[in-house]
């Protein structure tokens, strides 16, 4: 095995990719990234470190990884040193896919146009949930017009007990008045 090759994926496994977990843990929490996205880049990872550890270099499991890494779809821009990291990630991959004589161009593509499927579909969720959010706040509307009619329909009695504090409210049978606290005489 190439020694460039091999330090490039053990600097993968040692550094790299337990730094792109971690940016990818908080990603979840900060809402960069969603659940398939995060679940995703695990198993990339765990292709990479596969094949570091049986020792024998796979291209395809490599270069499946790889356009996974360069695929993923985040709902916001990311944070500077969180930028680097990746794309750091990314070309040390890139460079064992190259030793390894695979065309890295080719796989970038591939990468571009699943991030292109995914920016759409998240563009066409944010339209959807768009058009949801009038007819929500029409319920909405059509609720509160629905109460006040209900109120004007009710008998006039029915609308002063309903407005009268509960200090005015009149008391039912066989309750004693609260009482007051009386003033001591104690001399």
């Amino acid at each position: 095995m190439d020694p460039e090759v091999l330090r490039n994926l053990w600097a993968l496994i040692d550094n790299d990719l337990p730094l792109l977990e971690d940016d990818m843990d908080y990603y979840k929490v900060d809402s960069l990234v969603d659940d398939s996205e995060l679940e995703s880049m695990r198993k990339a990872i765990k292709e990479v470190k596969e094949v570091a550890y049986k020792g024998t270099l796979d291209a395809k499991a490599l270069s499946e990884a790889y356009v996974v890494l360069s695929s993923i779809y985040f709902k916001k821009p990311l944070p500077p040193e969180m930028k680097i990291r990746l794309e750091e990630t990314k070309a040390r991959l890139s460079a064992v896919l190259q030793k390894l004589n695979v065309d890295v161009n080719k796989l970038n593509e591939e990468a571009k146009a699943k991030l292109q499927e995914k920016a759409k579909a998240a563009q066409q969720a944010a339209q959807q949930k768009a058009q949801q959010a009038p007819a929500q706040g029409q319920q909405a509307v059509q609720a509160q017009q629905q109460v006040a009619q209900a109120q004007q329909q009710k008998p006039p009695q029915a609308q002063a007990q309903q407005q009268q504090p509960a200090s005015q409210a009149p008391q039912s049978q066989g309750q004693k008045p609260p009482q007051t606290p009386q003033a001591s005489t104690q001399g």
